[in-house]
């Protein structure tokens, strides 16, 4: 049932960075707040529960041996419950 779900959203045309589904929880990353807005929308739209929109920090890209900062940036995060 995880895997249809998560097939389900990535047969969506709407942008996104990753989809992660475990168990009830589903997960969505997206770079723009625009783009969270309108997965938000469908998620609820889908009857789910508990819709949420969080703007984090992800790390981009990780400087090893290297005295430079890790590469972050910025993402929002979809998060929903069935």
């Amino acid at each position: 049932m995880i895997d249809k779900m998560r097939q389900l959203l990535e047969g969506s045309s709407l942008p996104r960075l990753e989809i992660k589904v475990y168990g009830q929880r589903i997960t969505v990353e997206c770079l723009s707040h625009k783009a969270a807005q309108r997965w938000g929308r469908l998620l609820a739209g889908a009857k789910l529960r508990n819709v949420q929109i969080l703007k984090t920090t992800v790390l981009a890209k990780v400087n090893q041996k290297t005295v430079m900062n890790p590469s972050r940036r910025q993402v929002w995060r979809v998060y929903a419950e069935a």
